[in-house]
């Protein structure tokens, strides 16, 4: 099992980074063939025919790939000061819960401490946007 911070979906949210970590199983993990999905690998600019036919029988004879989902998200609220490396120390924490419940076969249910949520100046939330993008670029090789 291991974790990555889902770059993509890091973003502020009322004045704090929203910070979401997906979990993933390895092929020796019990329960992998449920979270490894066949998907097609569609065009740029989608289905060229579209209206002209079935997009059932077109998306069929697309080539398809692999893909490993997360067997569990979880989100995380930070202080825009937030370093590299508090966000990892908490990832691995809440991952860390996460494979122990999903080892003892239950579903994962990681819980966070209270969040409070500060009044969101626009300094504030522009200092948010700022470091999500930080952190974005941070994580592009996770």
């Amino acid at each position: 099992m291991y974790f990555k911070v889902d770059r993509n979906n890091c973003r502020e949210e009322r004045g704090k980074i929203m910070v979401l970590y997906a979990f993933y199983l390895e092929p020796s993990d019990v329960g992998y063939e449920r979270f490894r999905v066949h998907l097609p690998v569609l065009p740029e600019g989608g289905n060229p025919n579209k209206g002209k036919g079935s997009d059932a029988e077109w998306r069929d004879a697309l080539p398809k790939k692999w893909q490993d989902n997360p067997f569990h998200r979880h989100v995380v609220y930070f202080d825009p000061e937030v370093t590299k490396e508090e966000i990892m120390f908490v990832g691995e924490i809440a991952f860390q819960e996460a494979k122990k419940q999903w080892e003892a076969g239950k579903t994962p249910s990681v819980k966070n401490l209270p969040v409070s949520f500060v009044n969101a100046t626009i300094d504030r939330e522009t200092a948010c946007e700022l470091r999500s993008r930080g952190i974005k670029e941070q994580f592009k090789e996770l």
